[in-house]
């Protein structure tokens, strides 16, 4: 179930996020496709909502069950993780309030964060911790850009927008280490598959950024128009003190770093599927599936670091050497 969710939330993001809002006034006469990629977006979307929710509530009662990771932590992250979930639902549903968006990415930055701290501490799962701790920075870094923006905005505050544009630049230092954690965790124990999927982002990276920098001119072709608008919906504000062709860079280097890690053996595959979790949310946790796919991670990360046989069956990901899970 766990492999299962990520998979959606990474078609999701694809085609939720990107490619179907960049598809109208792409191009005239073009409304056949809009309608098929709102189409798709949104039935991966509430697929994603659906098989996550179930996975959450599965882990929320899993973590309360398991006695090694503290009654206060236990307490805590279900009533922060039952609290999260009520909003994304609501907000799939129905429009909720900027402030209340902003308070569900400080719940769920705080989260990854403390939820890194059991699971740094084993070996089997200590990768999957520091690439979490690295999402959870990045996802309360940009939180706070984004309120001192909002206020800012709302204010005419030119400086402390200029601030927390500083504080989103901090906030990428974050994205760049999290990709770099999860790319020496495939690294180290086999360098042919991290050479393999670090090839393949940076070769798609520089093919995508490279058609975006010519979509807005008059001539540009379809690929170009749909490529620069995709990744202009996926880089978030306020916008980092680096150029823009770098976040795009990095968010089509995420989503090869994600999906290369979901076709990990079965043996690696529980911390694999947190890092590709934490990976997707990064600075994005704003968003209603990037919020869910966090907080997921931040469940799923202390359960890596216990014994096999307290994991429900369906979140066991069929691992033939428990203690090899990570």
């Amino acid at each position: 179930m766990a492999t299962l969710v990520a998979w959606l939330m990474l078609l999701a993001s694809v085609f939720g996020r990107a490619l179907a809002p960049a598809l109208p006034g792409a191009r005239a006469g073009f409304e056949r496709w809009i309608t098929w990629g709102d189409h798709v977006g949104s039935v991966l979307s509430q697929a994603a909502l659906l098989v996550g929710t179930v996975t959450t509530v599965v882990l929320l009662l899993t973590t309360l069950r398991q006695n090694g990771l503290g009654i206060l932590y236990r307490l805590l992250m279900a009533v922060f993780g039952a609290g999260t979930l009520t909003v994304v639902m609501t907000a799939h549903r129905h429009r909720i309030r900027a402030d209340s968006v902003l308070v569900v990415a400080l719940v769920t930055s705080l989260m990854a964060l403390w939820s890194s701290i059991p699971a740094t501490r084993t070996p089997r799962s200590r990768g999957a911790g520091l690439v979490l701790l690295a999402a959870g920075l990045s996802a309360f870094s940009h939180m706070i850009a984004r309120a001192l923006a909002l206020y800012a905005s709302e204010n005419a505050l030119v400086s402390l927008f200029g601030v927390s544009r500083g504080v989103a630049t901090l906030g990428l230092l974050f994205d760049v280490g999290a990709l770099v954690l999860a790319v020496l965790w495939l690294w180290v124990p086999r360098p042919r598959a991290g050479a393999v999927v670090l090839g393949i982002g940076t070769l798609l990276a520089v093919v995508f950024v490279g058609a975006a920098a010519s979509g807005s001119s008059p001539d540009a072709g379809l690929f170009s128009v749909i490529t620069d608008r995709a990744l202009t919906e996926l880089t978030q504000h306020p916008a980092p003190m680096v150029p823009q062709a770098v976040r795009a860079g990095l968010e089509v280097m995420a989503f090869v770093i994600a999906g290369g890690m979901l076709i990990q053996p079965e043996q690696r595959r529980l911390s694999a599927v947190v890092i590709a979790l934490a990976i997707l949310a990064r600075g994005s946790s704003d968003i209603p599936l990037c919020a869910m796919s966090l907080l997921l991670a931040s469940l799923l990360a202390p359960l890596a670091s216990v014994p096999h046989g307290d994991i429900p069956r369906d979140l066991q990901l069929d691992a033939k050497h428990p203690h090899d899970a990570a």
